[in-house]
């Protein structure tokens, strides 16, 4: 069976499939060079760590602001991923 046609079998366009698959090889390649380039403040991680301030002993209320809405994307994205659960 060619991807394709199992994509058309999930009920998937298989132009959407390829531009996800684009989009986290891009991602992938970002990362990568981030986590090769020894330099602060390049991968994914140090940006969300920054915003929330995690690594910092300054408090902003931007932080909370940014807290506030990674933990509301998680509380949606895990049930949402995990059992289709959807608004």
């Amino acid at each position: 069976m060619k991807i394709k046609d199992f994509l058309k079998s999930q009920n998937l366009n298989w132009k959407y499939s390829l531009g996800w698959l684009i989009w986290i090889l891009g991602f992938g390649v970002l990362e990568y060079r981030a986590i090769k380039d020894k330099k602060k403040g390049d991968t994914l991680s140090e940006h969300v760590w920054s915003v929330v301030g995690t690594k910092t002993s300054k408090k902003h209320w931007v932080n909370w602001v940014f807290r506030i809405g990674l933990g509301g994307l998680f509380a949606w994205l895990i049930p949402h991923f995990a059992t289709g659960w959807n608004f």
